[in-house]
């Protein structure tokens, strides 16, 4: 059984126990009938879920080779991107630093009227001052470019942060 299936049936069940309650509160007499609705509601419900042959999962061919070429367009610029994650200052900064500023942006849902100031608040409390660092847009120091860059383990907690926002 499916998700989907469990889901309708779980909802189908709570609606079934309003209605009977809803009934019970206005009349009584009209009990019987509310309880032979519903249960026709589930019936019917439960039938159609369980012979869905699905039907509407068919993906046109077309659409297939759209969604493979957006897959491997997004791998191709993961990978890219991730070979980048233990480089130096300069690649994080080329590479690293505004795919996750644009993450962080995205996250708190970021408006143009926000300044540079109120962003770089947000992401120091969002992220802490410690990794609000190496996210900060305006934080690229081109004259440490040939230093060493955070490394994984800093990608990672940061990634991490910005899931638990």
């Amino acid at each position: 059984m499916s998700m989907r299936f469990d889901r309708v049936l779980i909802g189908a069940l709570i609606l079934a126990g309003v209605v009977e309650g809803v009934s019970l509160l206005v009349d009584r007499r009209v009990l019987g009938i509310a309880a032979g609705v519903v249960l026709a509601a589930i019936v019917l419900v439960v039938c159609g879920l369980s012979t869905d042959t699905g039907r509407f999962t068919h993906i046109e061919p077309a659409a297939q080779s759209q969604w493979e070429e957006a897959v491997s367009r997004w791998r191709t610029r993961s990978v890219a991107l991730l070979r980048h994650i233990d480089g130096s200052r300069g690649e994080w900064d080329r590479h690293i630093r505004p795919v996750l500023a644009q993450e962080f942006q995205l996250s708190i849902g970021y408006r143009a009227a926000i300044g540079p100031a109120e962003l770089s608040e947000l992401g120091s409390i969002a992220l802490g001052p410690d990794l609000w660092v190496w996210v900060d847009p305006s934080a690229v120091a081109v004259s440490a470019w040939d230093q060493p860059g955070p490394g994984r383990a800093t990608f990672v907690r940061i990634i991490d942060r910005m899931e638990r926002m």
